[in-house]
């Protein structure tokens, strides 16, 4: 379950396995490291967009992917 987790190939799961829940409250909560892994895709996103070249018109949009990643729950 971890590994699938960590390369993105997570499938039929309704809930964390009970015997991965304190891996997941580490990373998530206690250690640090979900918000250090956030800021770094941020940081990433933010390199991208200053690359990016606008129109001008008013026109320009930006459309974000709100799944379960940005809301999580846990």
């Amino acid at each position: 379950w971890r590994l699938s987790v960590e390369t993105g190939n997570l499938r039929k799961w309704d809930v964390v396995p009970s015997e991965c829940v304190s891996y997941v409250e580490k990373y998530m909560m206690t250690k640090g490291q979900y918000c250090e892994d956030s800021k770094v895709a941020a940081l990433i996103i933010l390199d991208y967009v200053k690359t990016l070249k606008l129109s001008g018109d008013g026109k320009d949009a930006w459309v974000f992917d709100i799944d379960e990643t940005l809301l999580s729950n846990i």
